[in-house]
């Protein structure tokens, strides 16, 4: 069973992705596996229908449930399953096995948790694990574990009652590549590999698959090596960090009063109601905030008077805040890895009213704007504004499909059809099959 939603479109991939690795390292010759959090038991029943001997591990009783009675129903006897927490995990419980799977966990545990499932799983690991995990492309926040720091973000879970999300904690960590690298050499693992094939272009891009090795470390016998070095900390996006930083420098900036005084960059909201309707979108984030929104009273003036606030979405969610357009002065900030990314980003939300695209590039822009769902699309210019000069509307819940400004005429008048014949009958222009009788 494949759960739905957009976990489920790649799952297919990445079941391949698991179980192709697994046979190329380790064919199946009475081997063992233990899956941990295998959920209703895919993994867990796809390598024992190719011969392994599989312990799965699932927290959930009714997806434990599940995972038993399809495997009464398929007949397996070389796959057995447990409900238990995988933080449980330890060799005397369970035994080891040649290889663990660790897919999809790390990134549902608080960071200590993480760390010490890592050293369980090497524990109990004769040959090989495979961590299957989100990871974090900024290292905003530190935690020291057993003497070594490792960086990452915090971030809210889903609601307990989610059925992918963690058990029992509300915080989850995710870790910088780095880190991961460390924490799983750290572990005692001799390797790491990363695995790209096969692929699975559904894929998010903060997600990765590793293989992690348990060898015999060596020493080399020829050249002088000291003792092995920890995979160092990068920032590959402190750049947008800094440009948001610089966002939240700009925002604090900006005049904020009645519109007909000088000076004013941005007057009030239009009601009450929308007011508050901005205030209850931003608290249903957990996208980290670098400027909160303050009410304000503008030379004393009472009004729906905000100051902007500007977000940093680390990991995207779906959520309403990233699909719907709060009707007020926020701005949020997402790191894309590619262009491909950043257009997926962009045309993610419920509307598609107005883009701009800032490069120096013509072909780049002429990409973006093809490819973005949108009415208006500026280059190297702000959205807002328009020209009566140019078509002006958007697509999906920000217009109709019928433009205005220059094409309003289109809309506002309804066109007539009208062919023009000659004053005289030209007889020789008869049409095939007529005849011309004169009187």
């Amino acid at each position: 069973m494949i759960k739905e939603g957009k976990q489920g479109l790649y799952m297919p991939e990445r079941q391949l992705r698991i179980v192709q690795t697994i046979i190329d390292h380790a064919p199946a010759n009475n081997l063992t596996v233990l899956d941990l959090g295998c959920l209703e038991g895919q993994y867990s029943l796809e390598l024992a229908s190719h011969g392994y001997q599989v312990t799965g591990i699932e927290g959930r009783s009714e997806s434990y449930e599940k995972a038993e009675k399809r495997r009464r129903e398929l007949g397996y006897e070389n796959v057995r399953f447990f409900c238990d927490d995988v933080r449980n995990l330890s060799r005397e419980k369970y035994g080891e096995y040649d290889i663990v799977l660790c897919l999809g966990i790390l990134y549902h545990l608080e960071a200590e948790d993480a760390l010490k499932l890592i050293d369980y799983v090497y524990s109990v690991c004769r040959r090989f694990a495979i961590f299957d995990t989100h990871f974090s492309f900024t290292p905003d926040q530190k935690i020291i574990y057993r003497g070594q720091t490792y960086a990452g973000y915090s971030s809210r879970e889903h609601d307990l009652s989610h059925p992918w999300s963690a058990i029992r904690n509300e915080f989850s960590f995710f870790f910088t590549r780095p880190s991961l690298y460390n924490a799983i050499e750290g572990a005692g693992f001799s390797s790491v590999y990363e695995c790209l094939m096969p692929a699975a272009p559904d894929y998010p891009t903060n997600r990765t698959t590793l293989i992690a090795i348990k060898g015999r470390p060596v020493s080399l016998n020829r050249t002088p090596l000291g003792k092995r070095r920890a995979w160092p900390e990068t920032k590959p996006y402190s750049a947008l960090r800094r440009f948001a930083d610089r966002i939240v420098q700009l925002a604090q900036q900006l005049s904020i009063g009645h519109p007909l005084d000088e000076g004013v960059f941005m007057g009030p909201l239009a009601s009450a109601a929308a007011l508050e309707k901005f205030e209850r979108g931003l608290r249903a984030t957990d996208a980290e905030c670098l400027l909160a929104p303050r009410r304000l009273q503008p030379r004393g003036l009472d009004g729906c008077y905000v100051s902007p606030s500007v977000h940093f979405v680390q990991q995207r969610r779906g959520t309403a805040y990233e699909r719907e357009e709060l009707f007020g002065p926020d701005l949020a900030v997402y790191p894309a890895a590619s262009e491909e990314e950043a257009l997926e980003i962009a045309n993610s939300t419920d509307y598609g009213l107005a883009a701009s695209v800032h490069t120096r590039s013509e072909p780049t822009f002429d990409r973006c704007q093809r490819a973005l769902a949108c009415g208006v699309v500026n280059w190297n210019a702000p959205t807002v504004g328009a020209s009566a000069r140019l078509p002006f509307g958007g697509l999906r819940r920000s217009g109709n499909h019928r433009p205005a400004a220059l094409w309003s005429t289109l809309y506002c008048a309804a066109p007539v059809a009208v062919m023009r014949g000659d004053v005289e009958l030209d007889k020789k222009q008869l049409a095939p099959g007529i005849s011309w009788v004169d009187e």
